[in-house]
């Protein structure tokens, strides 16, 4: 073999190890990049350096430990909360992807249909987010093993560091490519945010208004001994909360005029 077949066959081999790394990595969460094609090319089955192991396994699929593998990388339907959409995650991670979303839900409260679909992309970029250091680490800890023997001939001391820059140089393009999905992600969290904020404080001065015309409405028709339906009058507030903002103006405005005598 020429110096230059030598070295393709080498880089092939490298760029192999790197897919299954990243597949094995992506494959405990539920959302891909949102550029698929700035991602080392995928594909499936274990991560191993050696053939032989293949025959391995196969001795070893029967023992019992075999059943306890495999009900760790059982997968789980996880339905959304927020959009009623649904994924596939390993058993060990749809917990945590409920968990996830069920924060997002009672943090932001989201009404109506389009709030629902912001949350729940928040709450999905937020997964991708997390997942990059992962990724990131999942890198170097290969690099580590591919590498451990190019440099015994440094001092010991110095060889974790030559491994890490090795590391990077072959890896560059992977590791820039996580760096670029991260930019992006961090923008359109930034982007669907200020959209949900201005949605939810839209929304709220609207009920706010229509509360208080209801109230005045409420107010008339029992001054004159008339029953009022929320309902009817094209509200969908009920009697309570109708009382409950009167209640609150009334208090507001003792407030404010205790504040006025003392002042």
């Amino acid at each position: 073999m020429t110096a230059r077949s030598i070295r393709r066959a080498a880089e092939r081999k490298r760029n192999k190890l790197a897919r299954k790394l990243t597949n094995n990595q992506v494959g405990q969460h539920p959302i891909m990049p949102e550029d698929q094609s700035e991602m080392p090319e995928m594909s499936t089955g274990q991560f191993t350096t050696d053939p032989d192991n293949v025959h391995h396994k196969a001795a070893i699929s029967s023992e019992p430990g075999t059943q306890r593998s495999q009900s760790k990388t059982a997968l789980d339907t996880v339905t959304s909360p927020l959009t009623g959409t649904s994924v596939l995650l390993p058993a060990a991670e749809a917990e945590l992807y409920k968990q996830h979303l069920r924060g997002y839900e009672k943090e932001y409260s989201p009404t109506g249909a389009e709030e629902r679909a912001l949350v729940q992309s928040l709450a999905d970029i937020s997964w991708r987010l997390n997942r990059i250091p992962r990724l990131e680490m999942a890198i170097y800890a290969l690099g580590h093993s591919e590498f451990a023997g190019q440099f015994d001939e440094y001092e010991e001391s110095r060889r974790p560091i030559l491994i890490e820059v090795r590391t990077f140089l072959v890896y560059e393009k992977q590791l820039r490519n996580l760096q670029t999905q991260e930019a992006r992600l961090v923008r359109r969290r930034e982007k669907e945010t200020a959209e949900l904020h201005r949605l939810q404080k839209a929304r709220i001065q609207k009920e706010k208004l229509h509360l208080e015309i209801a109230a005045k409405l409420y107010l008339a028709a029992q001054h004159d001994n008339q029953p009022f339906d929320p309902a009817e009058n094209g509200f969908e507030f009920s009697i309570a909360d109708i009382e409950g903002y009167i209640q609150g103006m009334r208090a507001s405005e003792i407030a404010c005029q205790a504040v006025g005598k003392h002042f």
